[in-house]
């Protein structure tokens, strides 16, 4: 007898892939990483985030967090798209 075998989790990716919902997946992944990443202090000047058309979006109402994240953007870029193992985040605007 020959099976073919793989795992619960691949067989989830693959329907994923499939069903065109893997891109939409990885954003959640990447936005769950988000807020492991962001200390709660500044989480709460953040009043929103979101990934449109590949642009993840940062609103705050502080001038000097603003600065902060908008020299950090490469490095969340990075680290996020690396949670969600795909590319999901092309750039990084902050408001």
């Amino acid at each position: 007898m020959d099976y073919n075998r793989v795992t619960l989790g691949e067989a989830i990716e693959e329907m994923l892939r499939a069903l065109h919902l893997d891109r939409g997946y990885a954003e959640r992944e990447a936005l769950s990483e988000w807020e492991r990443i962001m200390p709660t202090a500044l989480r709460k000047r953040i009043t929103a985030v979101e990934i449109r058309r590949g642009t993840l979006c940062i609103r705050t109402d502080s001038a000097v967090l603003r600065n902060e994240l908008d020299m950090k953007k490469t490095q969340i870029k990075e680290q996020l798209n690396r949670a969600a193992g795909l590319s999901v985040i092309q750039a990084v605007k902050v408001f």
